[in-house]
């Protein structure tokens, strides 16, 4: 079985944008931090390029057992994701990694 796969961002590059004040998209790629930090391996993963898009412009959240989990495990609502539990732990230190080293604000 084939999956399409995509770059997924951990902290999103929308809210690195934000945290930067550099403008479009366009104009942050000329900006040498902005390009620094979305290119950190370590705010990268792999993700089905459906998953990617639904949750892009989500805030991470537990939304517990009123929302129904798929067949990966993820929750999910119109503004909120819930990762699955096995990966909670490293959307969570990826989070700390990226408020740390890059002094971005914390989201929620």
């Amino acid at each position: 079985i084939r999956r399409n796969l995509t770059d997924g961002y951990v902290y999103p590059p929308a809210d690195i944008r934000s945290a930067l004040n550099c403008g479009t998209t366009s104009q942050c790629k000329q900006d040498n931090q902005y390009r620094q930090i979305t290119s950190d391996l370590h705010n990268m993963v792999p993700v089905r390029s459906r998953v990617e898009m639904r949750r892009r412009n989500a805030r991470y959240e537990n939304l517990g057992d009123a929302t129904r989990a798929d067949d990966c495990g993820i929750r999910e609502s119109a503004q909120f994701f819930e990762p699955p539990e096995h990966v909670k732990g490293d959307v969570a230190r990826t989070m700390a990694y990226m408020v740390d080293t890059y002094g971005l604000p914390w989201l929620g």
